[in-house]
């Protein structure tokens, strides 16, 4: 499903929600409410996703990523310390190659 479906599901369902609000701030108190149901359209038809290719995380990947979080904030570091402490690694070159995404996505993370 692509981001621009996604969005746009996501403001159909913020407006529902801002009607029934708007309902309920204006319903004298003891008056039975009845929710404002918006018809869904139909959905557009289903677009495949493009297929992203992805590249292999690499050691020296993870490592230029911690590098320029700690170089923006010092408290990272010792946030990353931790996230290697989880994958029982002191360093980057000792994490697996299994690893290496999951770190990389916590390491963005921060």
């Amino acid at each position: 499903m692509s981001l621009e479906s996604k969005i746009e599901q996501l403001t159909a369902a913020i407006e529902k929600l801002n009607a029934n609000i708007t309902l309920v701030l204006n319903t004298p108190v003891g008056e039975v409410i009845t929710p404002v149901v918006i018809e869904d359209e139909k959905p557009a038809p289903k677009k495949p996703d493009p297929v992203v290719e992805t590249k292999a995380v690499t050691h020296e990947d993870v490592q230029a990523a911690i590098m320029a979080k700690v170089r923006l904030d010092m408290q990272n570091k010792t946030a990353v310390k931790a996230i290697l402490a989880e994958f029982k690694a002191a360093k980057v070159s000792d994490l697996g190659a299994d690893a290496l995404a999951v770190v990389m996505l916590k390491v963005g993370a921060l």
